[in-house]
């Protein structure tokens, strides 16, 4: 520690900011004003740090963007993953990949929107690595819709049409979240709301599955 006086030396801050911090600000700042639209200084100022701190962290806006989004599509990826290696009948897990889903964008404001934007205008993210991790996930929850085929529990259908569907259920609600607002009379991330989400997400994907 420096002595009394004495000019504390440039460098690694006392008190760093997490770089998880750092990542679900851009998240949020991303969200709201899209690649384009956010700037590493606002995101910067958010975190209540200089833009030379987050440059120090992220070589470059589209570098922090594409940790962003690679973020949250891991982040669904396991939510699958964990539904696939699961021990329960096909049917709890289902109810249960559903719930956990909905709890996840409920506790990300903006996530939904965020990817949706992306892969509508194929942006940085889809245009590298990030199409094949998307793909990736629409493929691991296919795989897993058609375990459930297999077992007779859902009717027999195309697995990767049903996979689309599902995901719509999942990503129109919450990023036409001001529309979403007006139908709920109220916020969509408030605990009620999201409740009700998960009670109508899984009646919803169980009829789309047409349960046997």
């Amino acid at each position: 520690m420096a002595e009394k006086g004495e000019v504390r030396r440039a460098g690694r801050p006392r008190n760093p900011l997490p770089r998880e911090r750092m990542v679900a600000e851009a998240r949020f700042q991303f969200a709201n004003a899209g690649f384009v639209g956010a700037s590493m200084n606002s995101i910067a100022t958010a975190c209540g740090i200089r833009k030379a701190s987050l440059f120090h962290h992220f070589t470059s806006k589209e570098a922090l963007y594409l940790e962003v989004l690679g973020g949250v599509v891991t982040e669904l990826s396991q939510l699958i993953n964990q539904a696939s290696q699961g021990n329960e009948e096909f049917l709890a897990r289902l109810d249960q990949l559903g719930v956990l889903v909905v709890r996840y964008f409920g506790a990300h404001p903006g996530c939904a929107a965020l990817l949706m934007r992306e892969i509508i205008n194929q942006g940085p993210f889809m245009r590298g690595a990030g199409s094949q991790m998307v793909q990736m996930a629409m493929e691991m929850t296919a795989e897993f819709l058609r375990m459930g085929m297999n077992q007779g529990v859902i009717e027999e259908q195309d697995p990767l049409h049903l996979t689309m569907s599902i995901a719509g259920v999942h990503l129109l609600w919450f990023s036409a979240d001001g529309v979403s607002e007006t139908l709920a009379g109220g916020s969509v991330y408030s605990p009620p709301n999201i409740a009700l989400r998960e009670a109508s997400v899984t009646s919803q994907i169980r009829h789309l599955c047409r349960v046997c």
